[in-house]
């Protein structure tokens, strides 16, 4: 139940994801330097992984849930949110996550991006592939817990819609990641259901050697309201 948008231009890197979680589920900790492994992130409060995170060299992961139907009762499989911090640990992170003994997790979708490259790596619960995304300068990408398809659609239609529109950035914020429709709540970027909604928006900017994070805690509540860090 997660969105994500990267944008890649002039040696610029912007990464910026929504998390979209359980109403009731164990609140989240705002990022932070984390002491071991090394990495900047948020930190569910369940789990304790992470959903998104950037290294001191720049390296970036996210990962959405997959929600196949074979994940159906796989609760005594390990957590996803420890993958990304074995990844941006690791000394190649690509490596790492073409590695991994996926069939210990429930699927996912999983993206690194170092510098201008990003990498897909899918785990549907039977075949694990990974690809390059090419040099385009937006990439997009969604999931979704409930009625999969349709939500996945509508959003992607959204995307289409803001990208033709000439993909309007305010406060640093691609405003695709608050969109929202009062009557298709269940269906927006920024979502709303009666038991699940957008927690909070992770964004990360690579640029010149400088490497930012920014956080939006509460974007239905103030979206012009978010915290600023410098990863070094």
């Amino acid at each position: 139940m997660c969105t994500l948008t990267v944008k890649r231009k002039d040696g610029r890197v912007l990464v910026t994801m929504n998390r979209d979680e359980k109403k009731d589920r164990v609140p989240e900790t705002p990022p932070y330097e984390w002491p071991s492994p090394k990495i900047f992130a948020p930190q569910d409060g369940k789990g304790l992984g992470t959903w998104a995170a950037i290294n001191a060299k720049g390296q970036i992961a996210c990962l959405l849930n997959g929600y196949q139907k074979q994940d159906l009762g796989t609760d005594v499989l390990k957590s996803r949110g420890e993958i990304i911090p074995a990844i941006l640990s690791a000394q190649e992170p690509y490596e790492a996550a073409k590695k991994m003994e996926v069939d210990q997790y429930a699927s996912f979708d999983l993206f690194v991006i170092d510098g201008a490259e990003l990498k897909h790596y899918s785990w549907n619960g039977q075949d694990y592939n990974h690809r390059y995304i090419d040099g385009q300068e937006w990439f997009f990408f969604t999931s979704s817990s409930w009625n999969q398809q349709s939500v996945k659609q509508a959003r992607q239609n959204a995307y289409e819609n803001w990208f033709e529109q000439g993909a309007l950035i305010e406060n640093n914020l691609p405003y695709i990641h608050i969109h929202e429709s009062a009557d298709l709540s269940a269906y927006s970027v920024l979502m709303e259901r009666e038991d699940a909604r957008t927690k909070s928006i992770t964004q990360f900017e690579c640029h010149n050697g400088g490497k930012l994070l920014r956080y939006w805690p509460d974007p239905h509540k103030d979206k012009e309201k978010f915290q600023q860090f410098s990863v070094i």
